[in-house]
């Protein structure tokens, strides 16, 4: 056996068999008849001992060669990390041109509001002038009216004081006539001697003889003045009532249509109100659209490019939500139960 024991032996097993190079008793023999002789000295020990030499050496090429693989491999990740930071670069670059180009055309939004707000602006420069203007109108049209009416009711002053002045020359011109009348009587009465006198004794004493006729007559000339001056005056009082509900009724139908004017007028107003009103809805509804319009197209070009990440993890977490959310049912459900 020659001192070795098999089962120290590196590589071989109880019964002398290496796991290398399927021999059986190796330290049997030609190789003990060489070695007798000296010609190989090389025993199974050294052999062992270089080929677990070998084998170490073998191990760390594997091991630098997986360091190296290691590397190969961490240098890989690098270059995709590399790779993902150039297509993040990249879209961080259209990103960016694509906020340029909302930028602009927030621009161009902010110099179409501008110019509408100058246009609002002008046209409301100009409705101001416009009512400015109106305004001054209607103040001189009331301004008109008025003085309408202040001469409107000095004529009918007029009218009523020479309406009383005609009825008091008439008054006079009847007093006057009467006065005028008992003179010219006592005139003829003083005026005859004694036949004129004798015959007006004679004439009052018939008169009073048939009952005092002379009397009434009187009674009933003065009945008929006080009649003829009560018409006078009831038909004076008539015109000018008349007159007075003439001009009434003349300021109530100016009035009106200055009521109605002023309504028209406030119609206007509304309406035109109303118009800008939906003008400045409409230019917001139509913004709304152009930027919904705008984040739809983003989001659309965000799922073509595959970059749809955020909708994913929306999506997740819209599913765990749920998932959570049928929990806390089952859960409620259950303690119903019980």
């Amino acid at each position: 056996m020659f001192g070795v024991n098999p089962d120290n032996c590196a590589g071989l097993d109880g019964n002398g068999i290496s796991d290398k190079t399927d021999t059986k008793h190796i330290w049997s023999g030609p190789v003990n008849e060489e070695r007798e002789r000296g010609e190989n000295t090389d025993t199974s020990a050294e052999r062992e001992k270089r080929r677990g030499e070998s084998g170490e050496r073998g191990r760390e090429r594997e091991k630098r060669r997986g360091e190296r693989g290691e590397r190969e491999k961490r240098r890989g990740e690098r270059g995709e990390r590399e790779k993902r930071r150039g297509e993040r670069g990249e879209r961080g670059e259209r990103g960016r041109e694509r906020e340029k180009r909302r930028g602009e055309r927030g621009g161009e939004r902010g110099r179409r509001e501008e110019d509408r707000e100058e246009r609002g602006g002008e046209r409301g420069e100009r409705e101001e002038r416009e009512g400015e203007e109106k305004r001054r109108e209607r103040r001189r049209e009331r301004e008109r009216e008025r003085e309408e009416r202040e001469r409107e009711e000095e004529r009918g002053e007029e009218e009523e004081r020479r309406e009383r002045e005609r009825e008091e020359r008439g008054r006079r011109r009847r007093e006057r006539e009467k006065r005028r009348g008992e003179r010219e009587e006592k005139r003829r009465e003083g005026g005859g001697g004694e036949k004129r006198r004798g015959e007006r004794e004679r004439g009052e004493r018939e008169e009073e003889e048939r009952g005092g006729g002379g009397e009434r007559e009187e009674e009933e000339r003065e009945g008929e003045e006080k009649r003829r001056e009560r018409r006078e005056e009831e038909r004076g009082r008539r015109r000018r009532e008349e007159k007075r509900r003439e001009r009434e009724e003349r300021g109530r139908r100016r009035r009106e249509e200055e009521e109605e004017r002023e309504g028209e007028e406030k119609r206007r107003w509304r309406r035109e109100r109303r118009r800008r009103e939906r003008e400045k809805r409409r230019g917001e509804r139509e913004e709304e659209e152009e930027r919904e319009g705008e984040e739809k197209k983003l989001k659309r070009r965000e799922g073509e490019r595959g970059g749809g990440e955020r909708e994913r993890g929306r999506r997740r977490r819209s599913k765990d939500e749920r998932g959570r959310k049928r929990e806390r049912e089952g859960g409620e459900g259950e303690e119903g139960g019980e």
